[in-house]
């Protein structure tokens, strides 16, 4: 099924030029009503401007950074000294701009030295010590007198009507290119049906408030520890500050950055407070951990019980139960007891094969047929099951052409808004040969397209047959709706290796003496063997 080798496709050297274009024109036919004056005034602005100009800022927008150096940028599609004189009359760009500390990314460490060739001692510093030597006002000035920098002035403009576009900020370019290319064939879409990822500007001015903030807070973490950047951030209301469904993805991303590098510095209350708004995990775990390492042993329990009921994945869940067995003392964790009731495998090791392949070549030695699955063989079948739900456009989370999966794919509202229709096609799923059959009209009309489940490859629909023909057919069910109840968090932490021969069959995890047993793959153990699925853990040790 694997398809022919296709001649490469060359873009038109003004390819992204043409990408914005066409990402404008569908912001302002989907989402107009998101649009400010400011964004309108922008849009005529950059129309305004030659096709050069246009094609410089795009290329210095898609690059890193707010700052460049102008003996730094060079293109041949169109002429760069005309593309500056022009967006500097108009503004897009500036030449004129306070000392930054960004300025000193610009410039190797050589670079920086040779700028002060009396200091003999900076060449002695690593380059990040040496920005904070050279981090004054009079250095960042010397700089700026020595070298044509430019700032990019309208970026952020320019990322708004991306964010409209693509749902989420600093979105990637490179999304039309890999389309285009032909590295993935995209599901086809109904345009009709797409829908603004906004209901109104204030979910959208959220989403752009926190990104900003975030990329502000990543930057400077990078660099050195910012006390007083930490001190702002424990001013803002995080919880009601930002209560879109896009703009709390971003925040509990950040708030769970900032609480781990906080415990990194020790700074526990300070990262309590953090942790404290967001319930994204792991951050009820983090918080049991600081309270319990702060002897704050009731408030501890207090939430282990709390995760205990209300847990969001199997990781919170086994922690919570682990905790409670033995508060106050070292965790007793589930994992390294069935660690230690595993079978055990003597081999030869052999330096160019994983563990995992060793194992497989054990059992076809055996006699056995195999793969080395993992998580893709069960993502392959759910894929294949549930295709329709998956690229179902009726419930609005589609939104634009380059989507490979609705936007709430990763989450757990996939689940509570299509719970009727995953339910009954699981209820229609009657035989083993009624599965098989749609898992096989799957792989023959959509052999290729994108899904995020699927890897495809030559020996996906024997293999799928195997199991449908193998494991027992309602726990086949059961594994498909428990994976389809939060798809990110149920779609890893299943067996390395699947190994059959005649009617019998085996699912092995795989541990090698220096691997571990994690929280997911002791949840998906359980889940398995309690619906009579042979699965088990193989504990290696080397002859």
């Amino acid at each position: 099924m694997s398809d022919e080798k296709k001649e490469p496709i060359i873009l038109p050297e003004k390819y992204y030029h043409t990408y914005f274009i066409d990402l404008v024109a569908f912001v302002q036919k989907t989402s107009d009503h998101l649009l400010s004056e400011d964004d309108h005034a922008f849009i005529e602005a950059f129309n305004n401007l030659s096709e050069d100009a246009q094609c410089l800022f795009l290329r210095l927008s898609n690059r890193r950074g707010y700052f460049f150096r102008q003996d730094k940028i060079s293109y041949d599609e169109f002429n760069v000294k005309k593309g500056f004189k022009e967006l500097l009359d108009t503004k897009f760009i500036s030449d004129t701009f306070p000392p930054d500390l960004r300025l000193l990314n610009l410039f190797t460490k050589s670079e920086l030295v040779n700028l002060f060739p009396e200091v003999k001692e900076l060449k002695k510093l690593k380059k990040e010590e040496l920005q904070i030597t050279l981090s004054s006002i009079e250095v960042l000035q010397l700089i700026r007198s020595s070298y044509d920098i430019i700032r990019v002035e309208k970026q952020e403009d320019l990322e708004f009507l991306k964010m409209l576009y693509f749902g989420h900020y600093r979105g990637r370019m490179t999304d039309f290119v890999v389309r285009d290319v032909g590295h993935i064939t995209i599901e086809k879409l109904d345009e009709k049906q797409f829908k603004p990822w906004f209901q109104g500007r204030s979910e959208a001015d959220e989403l752009h408030h926190i990104s900003r903030l975030s990329s502000l807070v990543r930057g400077a973490l990078k660099t050195f520890y910012p006390s007083e950047i930490i001190e702002d951030l424990l001013t803002i209301d995080f919880k009601n500050d930002f209560q879109s469904e896009l703009a709390v993805k971003s925040k509990d991303r950040l708030l769970l950055h900032l609480g781990m590098e906080l415990e990194r510095e020790q700074e526990w209350l300070s990262a309590l407070h953090f942790y404290e708004q967001t319930d994204k995990p792991p951050s009820k775990e983090r918080r049991i951990r600081i309270h319990n390492l702060l002897e704050d042993f009731p408030k501890a329990e207090a939430l282990a019980k709390e995760v205990l009921i209300n847990y969001q994945n199997a990781t919170e869940r086994v922690f919570a139960k682990d905790f409670l067995d033995k508060p106050k003392k070292r965790i007793n964790r589930s994992t390294t007891k069935r660690e230690a009731k595993a079978n055990e495998l003597s081999l030869q090791p052999d330096p160019k094969l994983k563990v995992e392949e060793l194992v497989l070549n054990h059992f076809i030695e055996l006699g056995y047929q195999g793969i080395h699955g993992e998580n893709f063989v069960w993502r392959n079948l759910f894929g294949l099951v549930f295709w329709d739900e998956i690229f179902d456009q009726s419930h609005g989370k589609f939104h634009n052409h380059l989507q490979r999966s609705s936007s709430d794919f990763y989450s757990s509202s996939f689940y509570q808004s299509r719970s009727d229709q995953l339910n009954k096609k699981i209820k229609s799923l009657s035989s083993r040969d009624s599965l098989l059959k749609l898992t096989q009209k799957c792989c023959d009309e959509k052999w290729g397209v994108a899904n995020p489940m699927i890897y495809w490859f030559d020996e996906l629909p024997s293999v799928i047959g195997k199991m449908i023909e193998l494991v027992p057919f309602k726990a086949l069910k059961d594994v498909l709706l428990e994976m389809a109840k939060n798809p990110k968090e149920n779609s890893t932490g299943f067996p390395d290796i699947f190994v059959w021969k005649d009617k019998d069959y085996h699912f092995h995890e795989v541990k090698s003496p220096n691997d571990h047993l994690s929280s997911k793959q002791l949840f998906w153990l359980d889940f398995m063997q309690e619906r009579k699925i042979k699965t088990e853990i193989l504990k290696i040790s080397y002859k």
